[in-house]
């Protein structure tokens, strides 16, 4: 377990420090909640001074009362006149050195007494010392404390809490292995960046196991968790709370957050209750409406660990009464106060319920939004209600359920045409997506198209009809029935979102992303109010990779930024597709490690989440096993795309293309580039039949950055059909890498990097490299490669043509692959095997290859792979 802790993310503030002790600054004082880091930044700043004596002074709680109690240790046989007190216990701190002052270090400054702070006060002021005072905040501190933070010649440090990035640097660090972003996620939001309980916490969990080493990364198994230790430590800070306060307190431990107007309706808990919690620095209170929450998200779990059910009881039906006697409108408030009103034990009526569930489906909560609708059933909802459930129960992934009440709803007289509609419209989804039976599911629709009335609008069935061909591929008639259904302006919800998302599946994938923009907002504004937020993000997730196969990387920044920053105060499951869409985003642009760490972390929350579809997972992993094999872990890559292999998506074939190039990741990374060349080609001859250009651009592209210079012609065609940039560069590249031609290679690359996609600019660089040497240019043949290797350290990856930079002047492309395969430990019968060719063709490689390169052996030959 590990025990020493480095100083992370306080570069500025101990520069601050420095700063100010060689200037002319008498002191600094150093302000920040507890277990933010003050008495390490204190000790890390000391140790920048080894030159100079340091003095330590740290205030106690019990001594805050007795004068001097701070300060004992420098009285000796002083006089009993206080005011010659003080000036002794001065002169015995500041010494008699002719040199530089000590450095006085005062830590907890909130507790010493007001002799020591005078003390403090005079070293600073005389300058008989440099002077460093760390206080929780200067409400707390001693008026000579205050005094001296007015001083100008005294500077003012304001240490805050970790952000997440420097709490990730810093596990990083201490771990010397990465963790899956959500996974830090979860710990920087439990503590709020505060470093002691990231310390407590961390550590707590790898002595229980929860955090756990697998090779060069760690899992958090079930997510990080409170600390006995943890536990007591806030219990004790939280222990004297009483009366009003501690209801206050508990009240928000329920809600999470609550509008004052609301608040203040909880019997006994009066605006100057409110005031007294935020002076003791218990809540917070923003936003508008003002609302308040607790200071700190532990305080919350630690209240609740030790909550009665009586009182938890009685809290929440005094919350439950306050929200509906002061309604905000907001969908939070709403889940809030159906969750509060069903644990009060009392009667509510279904609407309550129904309302709630909506909300906790728009959130991606959807065992609250089932258990909601549920208790929405026993109070009396009746069809309405039932409906809703079978609504939460295919979006919650639970088929075999929802198509058994689905049925049983259907089987009942008297439904409403609308009615009906709507339930065979789930039904056939259900069995499409949750159930993967596209079959069915498609003959639902037709059955239900065949049977509408003439004259009647069968724009929602039209709909579900485009978005289950765009789903198996069938481009061509996806944009038919999406174009007809979209065009009716009565088009909403859940038919007109999956409208939406069939379309937008297949103008990314035929390279029409330009005309996403013709319905996007409409679909956008739809989506925000009338959809599961699981649903929504389908949708954000599938214009992400339209706009990035056409090359529109800023688009793609800016999606997965602006969701996820939606979904900062969302449940787990929204922030696990929005993670998704983060590592999609880092794909895209190169940043190998970061994508890795955001999707192999979704992955693992999508395999213990029983509510995620199907899809979902299927899609995950597919990523997961290509970012493996971009970071040469070609183990794990073989893991999950064995997993994907034994666990089939029916209805998921427009995922087909982008899996064949997964598995020709996985090949290369392997050293096996022809065969990686073949999954290629495959990606792109299926691509090519569904009339998918801009699935085909991504094929050939991967195909001429695996050395394949045969791909120029087709591209150049594509270039004039597919929208965006990508396409056009990709022709280039292709062009140049035919041509031999290091100036066109080093061109593309330069036009990669502006795209903004890093991986394709070092493959580009890395094969201008091999140009440039073979022209005898040797200066831009070390500059491409020193590019191409800055861009592959930097990101985390590796790839076929960064791996060739190793290789010898005068190998062939497959000599240098039977190299490479001779350096895992291959023979050349398996060799052959793995090449499709015969075992005296290797032999003549390897023989050829030695030969080249002056290698006497296979083992010398070998050394020559990276």
């Amino acid at each position: 377990m590990v025990t020493d802790w480095p100083l992370t993310g306080r570069d500025a503030e101990l520069k601050a420090l420095l700063g100010a002790v060689r200037s002319q600054a008498n002191g600094v004082v150093v302000t920040g909640e507890p277990g933010v880091g003050k008495s390490r930044l204190l000790q890390e700043f000391a140790a920048t001074e080894p030159g100079r004596r340091v003095v330590r002074i740290t205030g106690f709680a019990a001594t805050r009362d007795i004068p001097f109690g701070a300060t004992a240790a420098w009285l000796g046989a002083a006089p009993p006149d206080p005011a010659a007190l003080i000036e002794a216990t001065v002169t015995a701190i500041a010494g008699e050195s002719s040199g530089p002052g000590p450095i006085v270090l005062v830590d907890d400054a909130q507790w010493i007494d007001d002799a020591s702070a005078m003390v403090v006060g005079r070293l600073a002021t005389r300058r008989l010392a440099f002077v460093v005072v760390a206080v929780r905040n200067l409400d707390s501190a001693p008026d000579p404390i205050l005094a001296l933070d007015r001083e100008p010649t005294v500077d003012r440090v304001d240490l805050r809490s970790l952000g997440f990035d420097a709490t990730a640097d810093l596990l990083h660090q201490v771990l010397g292995g990465r963790l899956p972003r959500q996974a830090v996620e979860d710990l920087w939001r439990l503590t709020a960046g505060n470093l002691l309980y990231i310390r407590e916490i961390t550590g707590a969990d790898q002595a229980s196991g929860r955090l756990t080493r697998d090779g060069g990364e760690w899992v958090w198994r079930g997510g990080p968790s409170i600390a006995e230790s943890l536990t007591e430590l806030i219990g004790r800070q939280l222990e004297r709370l009483d009366g009003a306060v501690a209801d206050l307190v508990d009240v928000l431990a329920l809600a999470g957050s609550l509008p004052l107007a609301a608040l203040t309706a909880v019997p006994g808990v009066s605006p100057e209750v409110v005031e007294q919690a935020r002076r003791d620095g218990l809540i917070v209170v923003d936003g508008e409406p003002p609302t308040a929450r607790l200071v700190h998200p532990l305080y919350a779990e630690v209240r609740l660990q030790h909550m009665g059910r009586l009182r938890r009881s009685r809290l929440h039906g005094a919350v439950a009464d306050a929200l509906g006697a002061h309604p905000s409108g907001s969908p939070r408030d709403a889940m809030i106060r159906a969750v509060a009103a069903m644990e009060s034990g009392g009667e509510h009526p279904a609407d309550l319920y129904l309302a709630g569930a909506g909300a906790a489906s728009a959130w991606c909560d959807t065992d609250l939004a089932i258990t909601l609708t549920r208790a929405a059933i026993d109070a009396g909802g009746g069809f309405p209600a039932e409906m809703m459930l079978t609504y939460h129960l295919t979006t919650g992934n639970q088929g075999a359920e929802a198509d058994a009440a689905i049925a049983d709803l259907l089987a009942r007289h008297g439904l409403s045409a609308d009615e009906s509609m709507l339930l065979t419209y789930m039904y056939a989804g259900n069995r499409f997506w949750v159930l993967q039976r596209p079959q069915e599911a498609q003959q639902i629709v037709a059955d239900a198209l065949a049977a509408a009335p003439p004259g009647s609008n069968p724009s929602v069935f039209t709909a579900l009809r485009g978005s289950f061909a765009a789903y198996l591929g069938r481009y061509e008639d996806a944009l038919r029935y999406t174009a007809e259904a979209l065009a009716d302006p009565g088009l909403s919800g859940m038919p007109h979102i999956f409208g939406a998302i069939g379309r937008t599946i297949s103008l990314g994938a035929t390279g029409r992303a330009d005309e996403i923009d013709e319905y996007r907002r409409r679909a956008h504004d739809d989506a925000a109010v009338s959809v599961p937020g699981s649903i929504r993000y389908t949708l954000m997730a599938v214009e992400l990779r339209a706009r990035a196969v056409a090359g529109d990387l800023a688009a793609v920044n800016h999606i997965a930024e602006t969701y996820s920053t939606e979904a900062d105060d969302l449940p787990g499951f929204a922030r696990t597709l929005t993670t998704y869409l983060r590592g999609c985003a880092a794909y895209f642009r190169g940043e190998a490690t970061e994508a890795a760490d955001c999707v192999r972390g979704v992955v693992a929350r999508l395999a213990a989440d029983p509510t995620a579809t199907p899809g979902w997972e299927y899609a995950c992993r597919t990523q997961l096993a290509l970012l493996y094999a971009l970071t040469g872990d070609t183990e794990r890559a073989l893991e999950h795309q064995r997993w994907v292999a034994e666990c089939p998506a029916s209805a998921l074939a427009y995922f087909d293309s982008e899996l064949l190039l997964s598995r020709g990741w996985v090949s290369a990374a392997g050293g096996e580039v022809s065969n990686a060349l073949k999954r290629a080609h495959e990606s792109a001859a299926v691509a090519r039949e569904r009339c998918a250009f801009g699935d085909e651009v991504l094929a050939l592209h991967t195909a001429a950055r695996w050395g394949d210079p045969t791909v120029h012609a087709r591209l150049r065609e594509l270039a004039g059909i597919v929208d965006g940039p990508r396409a056009g560069i990709a022709a280039d590249h292709a062009h140049a890498l035919g041509e031999h031609d290091g100036d066109g290679l080093w061109a593309s690359s330069r036009a990669w990097s502006d795209l903004g996609d890093r991986i394709a600019a070092a493959d580009a660089a890395a094969q201008a490299a091999v140009a440039y040497a073979t022209e005898g240019r040797r200066s831009r043949a070390r500059d491409a490669a020193d590019t191409a290797r800055r861009l592959a350290d930097d990101n985390g990856f590796t790839t076929p043509a960064l791996r060739a930079l190793a290789a010898p002047i005068g190998l062939t492309a497959r000599e240098w692959e039977v190299v490479e395969l001779v350096a895992r430990g291959l023979t050349n019968r398996e060799i052959a095997e793995l090449l499709e060719v015969s075992k005296r063709t290797v032999e003549g490689h390897v023989y050829r290859a030695m030969a080249k390169t002056n290698r006497e052996s296979r083992a010398a030959l070998a050394e020559l792979a990276p």
